[in-house]
């Protein structure tokens, strides 16, 4: 879905909610009206009917000595003079008990809801005359209609309006900032595709230069070194010693950048590899590293390993930081026969730290940041061969762990390499 369609969606959802919400608040406001309006006009029904009962009371009483006259058409002038004067009243009827009648009074018309009223007009105990009124209430209905159908056009003016108010409230709160949000989703996720298409061009590009390195530069060093040997070996007698030295100064210099390509593809493997991390007992691979190093018989260094070390990471990467900081730790005592290596681990504030400490030539710890760049060495190659490219490596491998590394040393007091890897 493209960004033009999620933002309409968006808006259409947005309106269609806002919809739903105003026919409820309409359908409940004027429910409520309805019944507010019905219960009103009830209570003013009843009012009416109490207000027509007194008044019929008040004429029987108005009556009552014109019938003990026997005086009848007094009795009927009072009863078409009341019914005149009353707007609603259609018809009025005054009978004696015995069903004489003495007046009666109607109004012509199409009347929708005439209600009868009576009462019994008495005097001692004896019922003298039966008043009975019809009265129309379909005034009261109609001016109840017209103030239903004015307070719902309110209503539904007031409904629009306060739409109208929340859906520009929900529009600058809600939906504009939802529609940045996902543009801005959208554009994160389009600058990740393509860095990630830029980086698996860049690792085809790398693999290809890893290819090129371990084929096409190998093959001219193994020449290079080859010949050089061809050449000692045949023409030896004839060549002076400072021929013979420029030989096997071009043999070293061969076989070094042979070594060198070795761990820039160990280097660029590391980056590549996919971690699977597993429980590693990095004593055992310890011990089984200073057992491959000691083959020197002149040297009488002594491994103090600690046992039962477990860290959680990739059991081949491990393996190589291993042989980086040991195989380093053994290089550089080696001016000491009776040096001590030893591999341990402490705990500072609940974090484990390895650690790989020796007693050999250490190093000034103002050049400590150039130690775990690529080709940066701290000491000549005449004093201690190698690339400068091992504690990159390790460096990095305990980087892709999410861990730490570091050094501290002391010149001839030996060095000591921490590293962290987190559980």
């Amino acid at each position: 879905m493209t960004e033009r369609a999620k933002t309409d969606t968006s808006r259409t959802i947005s309106r269609r909610a806002l919809l739903y919400f105003s026919l409820v608040l309409a359908i409940f406001l004027v429910g409520a009206e309805s019944v507010i309006l019905y219960k009103q006009r009830l209570f003013l029904t009843e009012e009416i009917n109490r207000e027509l009962t007194a008044q019929l009371d008040l004429l029987g009483e108005a009556a009552v000595e014109s019938l003990l006259r026997s005086d009848y058409a007094s009795v009927d002038r009072l009863v078409q003079n009341w019914a005149k004067g009353q707007r609603d009243i259609i018809a009025v009827e005054a009978t004696t008990p015995n069903g004489f009648v003495l007046a009666t009074f109607k109004r012509d018309g199409d009347w929708h809801t005439p209600i009868r009223l009576s009462t019994n007009v008495t005097f001692d105990g004896d019922r003298l005359l039966i008043l009975a009124a019809t009265m129309d209430h379909s005034r009261i209905a109609s001016d109840f209609a017209a103030i239903f159908y004015r307070y719902s056009l309110v209503a539904v003016v007031f409904i629009f309006l306060l739409g109208s108010m929340l859906w520009w409230t929900l529009k600058r709160t809600a939906i504009i900032p939802f529609e940045n949000e996902i543009q801005r989703r959208l554009q994160t996720e389009q600058a990740l595709l393509q860095r990630t298409a830029e980086l698996e061009t860049a690792n085809q590009e790398l693999r290809a230069f890893s290819y090129s390195v371990s084929h096409d530069l190998r093959t001219p060093l193994r020449g290079i070194d080859g010949f050089s040997h061809a050449l000692e070996e045949d023409y030896g007698d004839k060549l002076d010693e400072t021929a013979k030295s420029y030989l096997a100064r071009v043999r070293t210099a061969t076989q070094h950048m042979g070594q060198i390509i070795d761990d820039l593809l160990s280097l660029s493997q590391v980056t590549r590899q996919e971690l699977k991390k597993e429980s590693v007992d990095l004593s055992q691979m310890a011990k089984e590293i200073s057992h491959e190093l000691q083959t020197d018989p002149d040297r009488q260094n002594a491994f103090v390993i600690t046992p039962q070390i477990l860290a959680q990471g990739d059991r081949g990467l491990l393996k190589i930081v291993m042989i980086n900081l040991l195989g380093n730790a053994w290089k550089y005592t080696s001016k000491h026969p009776n040096a001590t290596i030893e591999f341990g681990l402490i705990n500072q504030d609940g974090e484990a730290i390895y650690y790989v400490r020796d007693d050999g030539v250490g190093f000034d710890m103002r050049y400590v940041h150039k130690l775990f760049n690529a080709f940066q060495r701290l000491h000549a190659p005449s004093e201690f061969p190698g690339t400068g490219i091992g504690l990159a490596t390790a460096a990095r491998i305990i980087r892709r762990h999410g861990g730490r590394i570091w050094a501290e040393a002391e010149i001839e007091k030996g060095a000591t390499f921490y590293f962290t890897l987190p559980e």
